[in-house]
């Protein structure tokens, strides 16, 4: 990754980003961050919207902890080889080559040094009303986005790569019923057989769906979807 100093501030990106850019960027991240706990599952990380001449419109992530040690570390970070933001960047990278839809990320941005804080800048999503909103609100409707979803499951699986919190408060639907996967910084590669994996992913959605009292038509759909022998089938792609 290519990585740049300005201030107190460290970017990692693909490519070497211009000094006006930079100096936007840390506009936003000066900016009161977006609150989603009015939505269905909300919380999806702090949240920065913006936009940034030359990139269009911009959201910011910035990490920070839950449960106890958020009492104490709200959004400090022990560095250990790569930083989340970094972490998060590469994967949206290597997702993206095997066709998932996700956000496109511009740069992982960083402040200190062995504790730090982290951000991660991406081009914004067309929508952001997430699957378990869009089913309240279209529940005659959610067959087509459900069958997008699978499919960006099916290639995570087939590649094994497991989303550790994937749920339908992390899947974007658009205006033209397309399906995001969002929120990777904890994805890892899956060591065990794909159908195990894919009863992981069953499982944790199943989990969100009946402890947030969302329609079981989500579960339903998605159990139908994926409900094959994925250890017969090849990779559909390969992440490098």
């Amino acid at each position: 990754m290519f990585r740049q100093k300005f201030g107190e501030y460290s970017f990692s990106s693909n490519s070497e980003i211009s000094e006006s850019v930079l100096n936007e960027l840390l506009h936003l991240l000066e900016k009161k961050s977006l609150n989603f706990s009015d939505t269905v599952l909300g919380g999806r990380s702090a949240l920065i919207q913006g936009e940034v001449p030359g990139l269009g419109k911009v959201v910011v992530k910035h990490y920070s902890r839950g449960g106890l040690l958020r009492r104490f570390i709200k959004d400090f970070y022990f560095r250990i080889g790569k930083t989340r933001p970094e972490r998060e960047y590469q994967l949206l990278k290597e997702v993206a080559q095997i066709g998932v839809l996700a956000p496109e990320p511009i740069a992982a941005i960083k402040k200190g040094s062995l504790l730090y804080q982290g951000w991660l800048a991406m081009k914004e999503l067309p929508s952001q009303l997430s699957l378990a909103d869009y089913c309240l609100e279209n529940d005659a409707d959610i067959e087509a986005p459900m069958h997008e979803l699978t499919k960006q499951i099916d290639l995570l699986i087939n590649n094994k790569i497991f989303h550790i919190d994937l749920h339908p408060g992390n899947a974007i639907v658009d205006q033209l019923g397309k399906v995001y996967v969002l929120d990777f910084d904890k994805a890892v590669t899956f060591l065990g057989d794909k159908n195990t994996l894919r009863d992981k992913y069953l499982c944790r959605w199943r989990r969100a769906v009946i402890k947030h009292k969302l329609p079981e038509i989500l579960s339903e759909l998605l159990c139908i979807g994926l409900r094959k022998n994925y250890d017969d089938e090849p990779a559909i792609a390969s992440i490098n």
